[in-house]
């Protein structure tokens, strides 16, 4: 397995994202690894948290936030290239 994915997820609306369905639906297909970036306190749907390989809860409201979801990501990286 070549790469992994790293999926942004636009929480908090209504309306459907196909674009990032469609990032979603292949990141599955091709069985890349999938890191979930959500915002801190709230839960992504259940069937999307089953299939996520990692979920990170983002808090951008401080500096120490915004380095912790950094350092997930380069931990995410480094984790699932090996694969």
């Amino acid at each position: 397995m070549a790469g992994s994915s790293a999926v942004i997820i636009p929480m908090g609306r209504d309306d459907t994202d196909v674009a990032f369905a469609l990032q979603v639906g292949f990141a599955v297909i091709m069985q890349k690894p999938l890191l979930l970036i959500v915002p801190a306190g709230f839960d992504p749907p259940p069937k999307l948290a089953g299939i996520a390989d990692r979920i990170v809860r983002a808090d951008y409201s401080s500096e120490e936030g915004r380095l912790r979801v950094q350092k997930e990501l380069k931990d995410f990286t480094i984790a699932f290239r090996k694969q």
